[in-house]
Order: structure tokens, then sequence, then C-alpha cells
């Protein structure tokens, strides 16, 4: 078995009974760093993480990154993510394909994330950056760090101006864009 519902069964007896063959996880709504840690230190085949409404502080993601080479597709909803968070994502998972933040909204301008999706992630196919307190700037850094995205997503991303040149770049280069 490659893939488990861990809303049916206790989540450590789950990952157990997969014996380190887990690729495929979706987290949502429960889990402390305990638990979270526990899923990840047996978990090292993973490809695709998809984690929703956590409880737990975010250090964790870190350090779970660090054993994940191979994975591909890293979805977080409404969790506490920081550029350096990201770049550490990026140095540790570089076949990395999809990427997916929805952050809480914010009103400040920070190209901190930004800079970090173009800088150690440039293998992405499809980037959501729902949220994003990211200028024009960031926006750029990401069009020329990730040379292979075929799909952006920037709702709510409120600090962002596309009626010039650059909303016409993304719309001729991005294959499926969204604003």
């Amino acid at each position: 078995m490659k893939s488990h519902k861990l809303s049916q069964t206790p989540p450590r007896k789950a990952v157990d009974l997969i014996c380190g063959e887990l690729i495929d996880i979706n987290i949502s709504g429960f889990g402390n760093d305990d638990l979270l840690d526990y899923i990840f230190l047996r978990s090292s085949k993973l490809k695709r993480l998809c984690l929703t409404y956590l409880c737990g502080r975010g250090s964790w993601l870190t350090r779970a990154a660090k054993r994940f080479p191979q994975l591909e597709e890293l979805h977080i909803s409404l969790g506490s993510m920081r550029a350096e968070d990201i770049e550490v994502i990026g140095r540790n998972c570089p076949w990395l394909k999809s990427f997916t933040v929805n952050k809480v909204f914010d009103w400040s301008q920070n190209d901190g994330d930004a800079l970090a999706i173009a800088n150690y992630m440039p293998e992405l196919r499809h980037l959501d950056f729902c949220g994003s307190d990211m200028t024009n700037d960031g926006l750029k850094a990401i069009l020329i760090g990730c040379p292979h995205l075929e799909s952006l997503e920037l709702r709510m991303c409120s600090n962002l101006n596309l009626e010039g040149n650059l909303g016409k770049f993304c719309t001729q280069r991005i294959k499926d864009f969204m604003m």
C-alpha cells in the first residue's frame, strides 16, 4: 500500500503499517509537532505532501524537508511559512515541480518569499502563491528563476499591478495564469 487515509486509523499506526513506503500524504486539521515529526521520520520516499490547517509551529517542516529529496509536490494551506523555510525546502527538494502556499492575507510588501522561490526552486512547473505579499519585482524574479513554469496562480496578491507589460508577459508565457 503506497497511500493511506490517516483519518481512518490512528496516524502513528497507519504510518507504521506502511513501513516507510509512503509516497503521498494529505494531513488536514490535526497534528502537532510530535506527530508530524513521527510521520516524517518514517516517510523518506515521500513525493507528494499536502498540509492544511495544521496546529504545529511549522519548524518541523524545514526539518522534514531535509528527509525528502524525492519530493515533487508540496502544498501548504494556511500554515506558517517564511522565506527561510522556502529556501530550506528548495535546497533539499531539488525535484520540486509543484508548490502551493496559501498564506493569510498580508498588506505589507515583502519579496523575500518570492526571491526564495526564484533562487531555490528552478524546476517548478506549477506555483500557487495565494495571499502573497510580493510586489512586481518579486514576480519578475520568479519568472526569471523558474523558467519552466506552466501554471501560476496569484489570487489575493494585493501588491501586484499587472496592467502593463508584466501582465502581458505572464499571459503570453504562462500557459495557465490566474490572478
